[in-house]
């Protein structure tokens, strides 16, 4: 569970891709008075389906369960990648399906629980089910909330969870409120001086996944008066365990530790841990804070859909020397 889980999150910091100017005149999703319409980063369709009510939904993976959770639709959820991938309790209810994810998905079990929506995630492998949705008359949606670039723009995808349930008006509520919260926060550090540098990360297999300097994460460090160590380059890039060592000279907090829940965690994960100042100087913060008995993270969920929290926890870690945990993250000890 624990490779499966350090493999999501290189593969969700590596997703977190640089956008293009033209982002504005590319969203990632589109709305129509009948339709609803996703894009990859250049703009190029992926997916569309009917603007209707969809009431027997397969999710792929957990970061959709999260605005599900959040639009009060999780009725509407008859089945799921693996129920270990999803925090809350309310996707490992008897009456949801598991179908796997889609190296070992079970299509023939899929196709006979007749859903109207299977929403996935872009991958190289989606065609060959997709096509078999088509000839069974199945509705498939490719959701890349994660590449988008900044954590509104993230969250924002509310919207087309909204229009998915027909919950438009509490989607528009939900957002509405993050985006007051989230930039109240951010004007609070917008011009503060002398913001401290922030390591994030853990090698997998060893190589250091850095996300560029436009993720959305990177984005989040800035917006909390921070700022990210890895900031000359705006695409996302390996580094090697010397590369980082000598980067991390300077940094003053470290988070993201991986899976790691303590100082001792992290130390058997990255054996050189103790050359880095944030571990020597016990500023180490993780968002492992709401995790449940498989492993499965809530930042993942509701995290994604409320910003503002995340900010709020990243702020306090920067800024308060007394921060001890927060709404998703803790500092190691």
């Amino acid at each position: 569970m624990e490779k499966i889980v350090l493999l999501f999150l290189t593969i969700f910091f590596f997703g977190c891709q640089t956008r293009f100017e033209k982002e504005a005149e590319n969203p990632l999703f589109k709305i129509t008075n009948n339709q609803i319409i996703t894009y990859n980063l250049n703009g190029n369709e992926m997916s569309r389906i009917p603007l209707k009510k969809y009431q027997k939904v397969i999710l792929m993976t957990s970061a959709q369960a999260g605005f599900v959770k959040a639009l009060h639709a999780e009725n509407y959820v008859v089945g799921v990648s693996n129920k270990t991938y999803f925090y809350d309790s309310v996707f490992h209810r008897s009456q949801i399906q598991e179908f796997g994810d889609l190296e070992r998905l079970r299509i023939e079990k899929l196709l006979l629980s007749k859903p109207d929506l299977v929403i996935f995630t872009p991958s190289l492998s989606i065609s060959k089910y997709t096509n078999l949705l088509d000839k069974h008359q199945i509705n498939w949606l490719i959701v890349n909330e994660y590449q988008e670039s900044t954590p509104l723009r993230q969250a924002k995808w509310i919207h087309c969870f909204g229009a998915i349930f027909q919950k438009q008006a509490l989607a528009n509520q939900i957002f509405s409120k993050v985006e007051l919260s989230y930039t109240k926060i951010k004007n609070t550090f917008e011009n503060k001086k002398n913001k401290p540098l922030v390591l994030t990360g853990m090698p997998w297999q060893g190589k250091w996944h850095v996300s560029g300097k436009q993720s959305n994460f990177a984005q989040a460090i800035q917006d909390a008066g921070a700022i990210y160590f890895y900031d000359k380059n705006t695409e996302n890039t390996y580094l090697d365990n010397e590369q980082i060592l000598t980067k991390s000279k300077k940094t003053k907090f470290w988070i993201h530790l991986g899976i790691a829940s303590s100082l001792q965690e992290a130390k058997n994960m990255f054996p050189m841990a103790d050359k880095i100042p944030p571990f020597v100087n016990h500023k180490c913060f993780n968002n492992t804070l709401q995790k449940n008995k498989f492993g499965a993270n809530n930042y993942w969920e509701r995290g994604v859909v409320y910003p503002d929290l995340v900010l709020e926890d990243l702020s306090q870690i920067f800024h308060n020397p007394n921060f001890e945990k927060g709404h998703f993250y803790e500092k190691l000890k």
